[in-house]
């Protein structure tokens, strides 16, 4: 696969000397240039050396994609029914392994599977909330011939409510504020709407607070920040949050469902609360809840939730 990927002429392809490193830079580059990289690494511990740079992107929300060479199916101990740990050169079950820290994770059996998964799995990374996907390719199916044209990726389907209900429920909710703190976290800045959410926070005049992962998306001398809160962030910072003057934690029922196609949804909802002097709470996250309460890795804008909330709450990840 490497040799026809360095033939394509159409396709950059740069050599790494530790996989681990491969897999980083595939997850940096959405985060430069907002394209899904690549990483691809052979069986075994080259497979396995991919996987800090996996989890990298899979807790971050970036999307990525892994591709993996498996020894021959007729070398694997599936094939040959033996009860060993290993049967092929270098044979482990990395798509098995991978699955709790990526969003897709499968091995391909067939010349036609592996056509479509490359679709099907490309897809999966980048919709919805973003991560890491990976297919592992037997040897045998990378000699085979593929017939048919290539599959394009398809934009999976996601839901949002209509921005008059997000704007008339966030209405009540914004118009009974009190002290209303604000939590930047990275699900701003992978939704693309930083500047609108510095625009309006400017324009609002509201203090705000940022988790580790939503530094970067914003200008430090904004006139709201606070500073940084958590473990490694600044007292003050934490103390503002804790400080935050009501707990509402139920109103956040109502969600922007950030996908690309849904940008501009959140942005004219953005716009519509411009004009808010106070508010409490407002969630935009990556998916939809399903219910009141936040699942863990949520992402989501929080504004003052007050003392006794546990969480680090929307726009950081529960």
């Amino acid at each position: 696969m490497i040799d026809a990927v360095e033939r394509h002429h159409a396709l950059a392809y740069t050599c790494f000397h530790h996989e681990q490193s491969a897999a980083m830079a595939a997850d940096a580059v959405w985060r430069v240039t907002e394209k899904v990289g690549v990483a691809m690494a052979t069986s075994g511990p080259g497979a396995t050396n991919l996987i800090t740079g996996i989890a990298c992107s899979y807790f971050d929300s970036i999307p990525s994609l892994h591709i993996t060479g498996q020894v021959n199916q007729r070398e694997s101990n599936s094939y040959h029914g033996a009860n060993v740990r290993q049967s092929g050169f270098q044979e482990t079950k990395i798509a098995e392994m991978v699955k709790p820290i990526t969003k897709y994770a499968v091995m391909v059996s067939t010349p036609e599977e592996l056509r479509s998964e490359l679709a099907n799995a490309y897809s999966i990374a980048s919709s919805g909330r973003k991560g890491p996907v990976l297919i592992d390719v037997p040897m045998d199916i990378q000699q085979a011939e593929i017939d048919g044209d290539i599959l394009l990726p398809l934009r999976l389907p996601i839901q949002a409510d209509e921005p008059s209900k997000v704007i008339a429920e966030l209405s009540r909710t914004l118009a009974t504020a009190n002290r209303p703190v604000v939590l930047w976290g990275a699900g701003i800045g992978l939704a693309g709407i930083e500047r609108e959410v510095a625009d309006w926070l400017r324009k609002t005049r509201l203090p705000f607070v940022s988790s580790w992962a939503g530094l970067s998306f914003f200008d430090h001398d904004h006139p709201s920040f606070v500073g940084q809160i958590g473990v490694y962030g600044n007292r003050g910072a934490n103390f503002v949050l804790h400080s935050a003057g009501r707990r509402v934690i139920e109103q956040a029922r109502r969600l922007l469902d950030l996908d690309e196609s849904q940008i501009a949804h959140s942005r004219h909802v953005l716009r519509h609360l411009g004009n808010m002097s106070s508010a409490t709470v407002v969630f935009v996250l990556e998916e939809t809840l399903r219910s009141g309460q936040p699942a863990p890795g949520d992402w989501g804008l929080m504004i003052a939730l007050g003392p006794g909330f546990a969480a680090e709450g929307a726009l950081l990840r529960w």
